[in-house]
């Protein structure tokens, strides 16, 4: 039979196998040297990460031991505070009490200057009555007439007094209130400072997921568009019309 020589690959020529098959093993060997530098390559870049992790962690523990140490302190300080106010509020409470006490007294001391002032009042006009003859300064005038400047003296200080008190009774309230707003306020940053050491790392991250300014909020499932059937126009009552 007529039997030709087989193709050769790739159209080379004879004689040139080995050279190829040894530049198929050299070029096996490279692709394996390369990829175990690859391997490598890859460990070392694995133990360099998790020892980057490791001082990340670290770090993150250490800065939350002293976080969570600095908010302890300032919890005791606003614990403090807050005894303080309260003892300040009590004492304030107290000193209103009295200067309460001491402008009802002030106010009954006034209101009782009030009767002699009219009975002399009505001395003074009686004896204003009197002829001429016997309308002449007197011993009885003299002692009313002092009687009347002790009164007015008397009137003149307990006004000063029930105005200055009133007052500084009016500065206590003002002071009640301020001292009661910093109590409350004192209140709401130790339950602030209490809930943040409260804070976990997971439960940080639930939070993180519910605000959306943290930027890893849930998206809302979008609701489904309900779907609305075509329009159609019925034009059978509209043609009949254009009959005629």
């Amino acid at each position: 039979g007529h039997y030709g020589a087989p193709p050769s690959p790739k159209d080379t020529r004879r004689g040139t196998g080995l050279l190829q098959e040894v530049q198929r093993q050299e070029t096996t060997q490279d692709l394996l040297a390369r990829a175990c530098r690859a391997e490598e390559d890859a460990m070392h870049l694995a133990h360099a990460g998790q020892d980057l992790m490791a001082t990340a962690e670290r770090a993150c523990v250490r800065a939350t031991q002293q976080t969570n140490a600095a908010l302890a302190r300032r919890v005791e300080e606003t614990q403090a505070l807050k005894a303080q106010l309260e003892a300040h509020i009590i004492q304030t409470d107290d000193t209103i009490a009295q200067m309460e006490m001491s402008l009802a007294m002030t106010r009954q001391s006034l209101e009782s200057h009030e009767r002699p002032l009219r009975a002399l009042d009505t001395q003074f006009a009686t004896r204003g009555r009197r002829t001429e003859r016997e309308g002449i300064r007197d011993p009885v005038h003299d002692e009313m007439e002092g009687h009347l400047d002790q009164l007015k003296t008397s009137v003149r200080e307990l006004s000063e007094k029930f105005s200055s008190t009133k007052q500084i009774l009016e500065q206590l309230r003002s002071s009640k209130q301020h001292l009661q707003q910093d109590y409350k306020n004192k209140s709401l940053a130790q339950k602030i400072d209490d809930a943040c050491i409260k804070v976990t790392a997971r439960k940080a991250m639930e939070l993180d997921r519910n605000d959306p300014r943290g930027g890893r909020c849930r998206e809302p499932a979008r609701r489904k568009q309900r779907s609305v059937p075509p329009m159609t126009l019925d034009t059978s009552n509209f043609m009949d019309a254009l009959t005629f």
